[in-house]
């Protein structure tokens, strides 16, 4: 989020909205599980090194950068994305400390743990003599 102390000017701020306008939004398919979330993105021509996954304030976000070279003259382009980038608004419940990513030939797996709930304990009382 911007304010009006915030260092960065508007020309930064722009140069960052362009950028993004050539980035693919991928696809992704939510699974809800016992024992949380798993997320499924498509990111064809993306290598880890090229992948970054952040969680801030209850959102996540994937953005990754492409390097996809293709050869022979370009007769026609309508499609030709610098990276992909997506967000979701995570619940609560959730155990980021324990997320796991796994990226295999392009396709990323994040599976994002429920907390462990604190189960209700009955406490024996005992007598003292």
């Amino acid at each position: 989020m911007m304010n009006d102390k915030n260092p960065v000017s508007r020309e930064n701020k722009d140069a960052k909205l362009v950028l993004r306008q050539n980035y693919a939004t991928p696809a992704v398919d939510i699974y809800e599980e016992d024992g949380g979330l798993t997320l499924v993105a498509d990111l064809p021509g993306v290598n880890s090194e090229q992948l970054q996954i952040d969680i801030d304030q209850g959102v996540l976000t994937l953005e990754a950068e492409t390097d996809i070279k293709l050869s022979g003259e370009r007769l026609f382009t309508e499609f030709s994305p610098s990276g992909y980038y997506r967000q979701f608004r995570l619940p609560e419940n959730l155990d980021l400390d324990k997320v796991d990513a796994q990226l295999d030939s392009g396709v990323l797996t994040l599976k994002l743990p429920r907390v462990d709930r604190v189960m209700p304990k009955r406490i024996e009382v005992k007598t003292l003599h």
